[in-house]
């Protein structure tokens, strides 16, 4: 499992716009990539910041999400929008105290 969490401010002025396109690539992204098992949109009720929180198979599962057509056409209309952009990715820590259950 492969964990990303993407914190976005956009101008103010493209918040709406902002909104449509990444619950757009987020659909686009549920229905046609099979390693992408989560994409979860939060906003910020007061600024204009998104919070992704994405679910994937493993990091190669995300390196295709990254060649799709749909995320270079939201990549494209959106990034000139953006005031700032951090990308933090995460893999499942492995352990067998996780798993077993008394």
């Amino acid at each position: 499992m492969h964990a990303v969490v993407v914190t976005i401010e956009v101008l103010p002025e493209k918040r709406n716009a902002f909104r449509d396109a990444i619950l757009t690539n987020a659909a686009q992204s549920l229905a046609i990539e099979p390693g992408c098992f989560t994409f979860d949109i939060l906003e910020s009720p007061t600024e204009p910041a998104f919070l992704l929180y994405e679910i994937y198979r493993d990091a190669a599962a995300f390196k295709d999400h990254l060649a799709m057509r749909h995320f270079h056409d939201f990549d494209r209309t959106t990034s000139a929008w953006l005031v700032s952009k951090k990308v933090a990715e995460y893999g499942r820590l492995e352990s067998e105290r996780l798993e077993s259950k008394p």
